[in-house]
């Protein structure tokens, strides 16, 4: 981390109340794990990626509470989902666009390299992550070769029985 990096998110810990951490060394460019709670939506830590050790915590009591607030800063790169019940694993993971996630776990996404990970739309574009790298870094070119020898008009209209049955049989 290095200091620019190191202010602004130490800057994060002064948006809410400290529930849990909040120590940090600037020599050492260490910020403890740190909780905040009671945040005003409007706060920084609440309109930017954090990329750091800060978690803030948002209470609500509805499900489209937290949709409403999502909403505000649309497609996260993560989606952290901790909930017993399948339905309400699947209201968020079905309503929400995010780049990556899991349920019941915040890491193991990160592990498997099965797994495309990045963001969507601000929060960061394209996949990447073992294959995907791979793909995400080459240059992928769509090319139809078709033959030199004069087409036999077969693949316009009008579309006689003939036609038709040869087309049918082509495309499989």
């Amino acid at each position: 981390m290095n200091t620019k990096h190191f202010n602004r998110v130490k800057g994060y810990i002064g948006n809410g109340r400290i529930l849990f951490g909040g120590q940090h060394d600037a020599a050492e460019r260490y910020i403890a794990p740190t909780v905040l709670t009671n945040l005003p939506l409007e706060s920084p830590v609440m309109q930017e990626e954090i990329f750091g050790p800060v978690l803030p915590v948002i209470p609500w009591k509805e499900p489209e509470e937290v949709l409403a607030i999502v909403a505000r800063n649309p497609t996260p790169l993560a989606l952290y989902v901790f909930a017993r019940s399948r339905s309400v694993q699947r209201y968020f993971t079905e309503r929400i666009a995010f780049g990556g996630g899991g349920v019941n776990h915040c890491l193991l996404h990160f592990g498997n390299l099965q797994l495309p990970l990045g963001g969507v739309g601000n929060s960061g574009m394209g996949r990447y992550h073992g294959k995907r790298s791979f793909e995400l870094f080459s240059h992928y070119k769509g090319l139809v070769r078709a033959s030199a020898i004069p087409e036999p008009g077969i693949q316009y209209p009008p579309y006689s029985g003939w036609k038709e049955k040869v087309l049918r049989w082509t495309m499989g």
